[in-house]
């Protein structure tokens, strides 16, 4: 089993993070990790795996009908017709 383990600084670095974010999100999110005596390491997998806990599906697009008339000067406002 050779497997590369990571520290926090190194996960923090890949994700472009602070170390102390890290820190929280680790603990606010329940990352998964390994405790080997005190020290605290990350998988390749675990990496993963936060990856994909924190990845969101893009915002569906809005349709859009334009922009709003605007009145010119001495017309009278159309009321928007209801949905």
């Amino acid at each position: 089993m050779n497997q590369q383990l990571y520290t926090i600084m190194e996960v923090s670095n890949l994700l472009k993070i602070t170390r102390s974010h890290a820190y929280r999100l680790k603990k606010s999110q329940g990352w998964p990790h390994i405790m080997l005596g005190g020290s605290l390491r990350f998988s390749s997998g675990d990496i993963d795996v936060i990856q994909a806990m924190n990845r969101k599906a893009p915002a569906p697009k809005k349709t859009q009908k334009g922009a709003p008339r605007i009145p010119k000067k001495g017309q009278v406002p159309r009321i928007p017709k209801r949905a």
